[in-house]
């Protein structure tokens, strides 16, 4: 009877872990699936933390190390993304999917041809992904290598001739090889199988100017503000073309300063403010109690000071450490703006970057306020979201009413709105319109370095 109870005994045991591991991947599954909603949802904190439950119960998903992957390389966290590609894909070499989001990477950490190779290495796998064709085209464009990138988006809409971003995408490279018969084609082609593709019909009136067909191009930036009425730039082009279909006297055509106000008070309160600065300036310069002419003490120790030089990365999160350098950016941007972080950040120029560097128990808005009074330089990624951003229409109104220098780098050729233009007119303006991307952060970063060396004193340490 013993021995019988023994065997009983050993066989459930037999069967208890035998079932274990289905139920865990069963759970992990489950995890899985929750982190995928919550990456959709845009709940990025949340989703990195069930992601990483899932993957404590089965290391080795594939699937969830690529959706780690995402989800951190939409938090900015390229390098710790990049590893949870690298695993998707030793786990699962076959995984083109995890190859062509480590492209995406890679080109948000401005290694285009890693990028390159990764995107290849997608297409090794399954010469019919679309994504990767058409994230391979994108690239090439971004870095000049306009009839590759051609290939790759015909390529792209060989597999699917509705790809209606492939179509655009390739409309704008033709754009940039001043090819704009082909270009509006592109761009009819793409508003075909997508009729409120507002960006194509903007980039087709683009061309459509080009072509002196002004008509066709006043129509074109009529129908993007039927689909978008806030459309500052298609306000921007009907003024310049001067056109009679639409009346710029409209109470709505002016891009309003803070946020939403259809009245000119906010832009007389920027410019009494402006005013009022300029003269407080003028007194305390020639006052001979405050003659000195040196700029104001920092918060922080001077960069000669600083201790190791800090990657966005490595740098700590919300720790309020003080900063020459406010960067301000639209979020669809932000690899832009990451990558000009890095690059002042590797010279000893302290930034300020949200979200990163947002103090916890802080309100978005008092962040940013405090930030930019604490600044000395603004960089301002100037590109056609950021033209149609109130908040960044905030930002440099208080970067105005500081006295920050702002820097406009503009890296789309936008025609500013009139609250841009009026308040981004300065001297220190930086195109980064023809690839390479990197040179131009390697000019703008040399540029603030200069502006911040005229406020240093001599023999402070720093290299001359």
């Amino acid at each position: 009877m013993t021995r019988t109870l023994a065997v009983c005994m050993v066989v459930a045991i037999l069967l208890c872990l035998s079932i274990l591991p289905a139920n865990a991947a069963e759970d992990a599954n489950t995890l899985y699936q929750q982190a995928l909603d919550l990456y959709y949802q845009g709940k990025l904190d949340d989703a990195l933390a069930v992601c990483g439950k899932s993957l404590s119960l089965n290391p080795k998903a594939s699937s969830s190390w690529n959706l780690k992957g995402m989800i951190l390389d939409d938090l900015g966290k390229y390098q710790d993304a990049l590893d949870a590609y690298n695993e998707a894909i030793r786990l699962k070499p076959t995984s083109y999917v995890a190859y062509n989001n480590k492209g995406n990477t890679l080109k948000h950490m401005l290694r285009y041809d890693e990028a390159v190779q990764a995107y290849d290495e997608a297409l090794k796998i399954n010469p019919s992904y679309t994504y990767a064709y058409y994230n391979k085209g994108n690239l090439l464009s971004l870095n000049g290598r306009y009839e590759e990138a051609i290939k790759s988006l015909d390529s792209a809409i060989s597999y699917d001739p509705h790809y209606a971003e492939a179509w655009y995408s390739k409309g704008l490279v033709y754009q940039k090889m001043n090819l704009h018969q082909d270009a509006v084609f592109s761009f009819e082609k793409a508003i075909a199988e997508k009729a409120a593709y507002k960006e194509a019909y903007y980039a087709k009136g683009i061309s459509l100017v080009k072509l002196g067909k002004e008509e066709d191009a006043v129509a074109a930036f009529s129908r993007v503000l039927e689909l978008d009425p806030s459309h500052a730039n298609a306000k921007n082009q009907l003024n310049a073309i001067g056109s009679q279909n639409y009346s710029l006297n409209h109470t709505d055509t002016e891009m309003p300063i803070g946020g939403g106000l259809s009245d000119p008070w906010p832009l007389y309160l920027a410019v009494i403010v402006i005013a009022v600065a300029g003269l407080g300036f003028l007194f305390f310069r020639f006052s001979p109690a405050m003659g000195s002419g040196k700029a104001p003490p920092t918060t922080g120790p001077p960069p000669h000071e600083m201790g190791e030089k800090r990657s966005p990365e490595k740098r700590p999160k919300g720790t309020g450490t003080p900063h020459d350098v406010f960067i301000s950016y639209s979020s669809q941007d932000k690899y832009v703006a990451d990558a000009v972080c890095a690059s002042l950040e590797s010279r000893n120029i302290r930034c300020w970057i949200a979200p990163r560097d947002l103090l916890p128990g802080i309100m978005y808005q008092e962040g940013i306020i405090r930030a930019i009074e604490e600044s000395r330089i603004m960089v301002f990624i100037f590109s056609s979201h950021s033209n149609n951003s109130p908040h960044i229409v905030r930002e440099l109104t208080k970067a105005v009413s500081s006295a920050v220098i702002i820097i406009p780098f503009r890296i789309e050729d936008v025609v500013p709105s009139k609250a841009m233009e009026y308040l981004i007119g300065a001297p220190h303006w930086l195109d980064a319109l023809t690839p390479p991307l990197e040179t131009h952060i390697q000019t703008l970063a040399r540029t603030v370095e200069s502006l911040l060396g005229e406020g240093e004193e001599p023999g402070n340490g720093k290299k001359q």
